[in-house]
C-alpha cells in the first residue's frame, strides 16, 4: 500500500485548538469530542489565553497545553520548545480548529503542525484547511458531528 493509505490507517491521535472561555466551555468542548469522536481519535487540546493575566494557574485544566502570545517571537514563530515540541510529536494526526474566529497565534500553531487532515470551519479570516465545514450556525457540536460522519465514511 502507498503512504498515504499508511497515514490515513494511523490516524489516532487528534490536536483540538480553542480559545480559553472559561472552565465550563472548555467541559463542553471535551463532552462534545467526547459524543462524536473519542471512539476513533485520542485527544490532544491547545487553548490559546488571550488574557493570560487574568487566569491563575488553578483555573486551567491540568490535561490540556496551554499557550499565549508570549509563547511566540516577534516575527510570529513559536519560542516555546515545549509547545514546538509537542505540536510536532503528532505527525500522523487530525488538527480540530474549533474555533470559528480563531485568532492570529491560533493560525501561526495550524501552520506549525504537521497533521495529515487539517479540519474546521470554511471562514474567510481562517487558513484553507483540507476539510473544511460551511454552516450558517457554525458550532463545535456540528463541526464534530460532521468530522464523525466524514471519517466514518474514510474508515478511520
Amino acid at each position: 500500500m502507498g503512504e498515504k493509505s499508511e497515514n490515513k490507517n494511523n490516524l489516532r491521535e487528534a490536536i483540538i485548538f480553542t480559545t480559553w472561555k472559561g472552565i465550563d466551555d472548555y467541559r463542553a468542548l471535551k463532552n462534545e469530542f467526547e459524543k462524536h469522536l473519542a471512539k476513533v481519535l485520542n485527544p490532544h487540546f491547545y487553548i490559546f489565553l488571550e488574557n493570560p493575566k487574568k487566569i491563575t494557574p488553578d483555573q486551567l485544566p491540568s490535561d490540556a497545553n496551554v499557550f499565549s502570545a508570549k509563547d511566540f517571537n516577534l516575527f510570529g514563530k513559536i519560542k516555546n520548545g515545549e509547545l514546538n515540541a509537542g505540536l510536532k510529536r503528532y505527525s500522523s494526526c487530525v488538527l480540530l480548529c474549533s474555533d470559528i474566529s480563531a485568532g492570529k497565534y491560533v493560525k501561526k500553531l495550524i501552520d506549525a503542525t504537521s497533521c495529515v487532515l487539517r479540519i474546521g470551519f470554511r471562514n474567510e479570516s481562517l487558513p484553507n484547511f483540507d476539510l473544511a465545514f460551511q454552516m450558517d450556525y457554525p458550532s463545535r457540536e456540528k463541526l464534530f458531528e460532521q468530522t464523525e460522519k466524514y471519517l466514518n465514511k474514510i474508515k478511520l
